[in-house]
């Protein structure tokens, strides 16, 4: 049962982690070749749902971030470029025109 766990974590966060990937599927071949201690279907299944779910939680992660700090940069109020040219007394550029 441990080992279906270790698969299931293993799966998880190497579906992101650059630096371990290739770590699930060597673990699966190692349980899968352990001569029928565990389905191979359920293995399979369990390193399936770890990678999903870390993919989702992935995906999850970057809506949030997305409203966070695109969409509320949106209520801001931005500085026109006339006022502060206007204020400074410096020249406008020629293709603006009078």
């Amino acid at each position: 049962m441990v080992e279906l766990w270790g698969l299931f974590l293993s799966s998880f966060i190497s579906s992101t982690l650059t630096l371990l990937r290739g770590g699930s599927e060597l673990l699966l071949l190692y349980l899968a070749g352990q001569g029928g201690v565990h389905d191979s279907l359920l293995l399979w299944g369990i390193a399936t749902l770890g990678n999903s779910l870390d993919g989702t939680t992935s995906w999850g992660v970057g809506l949030l971030l997305a409203w966070r700090f695109l969409f509320s940069g949106l209520s801001r109020k931005t500085p026109s470029c006339s006022g502060a040219h206007a204020s400074s007394g410096a020249a406008r550029p020629a293709a603006l025109g009078d």
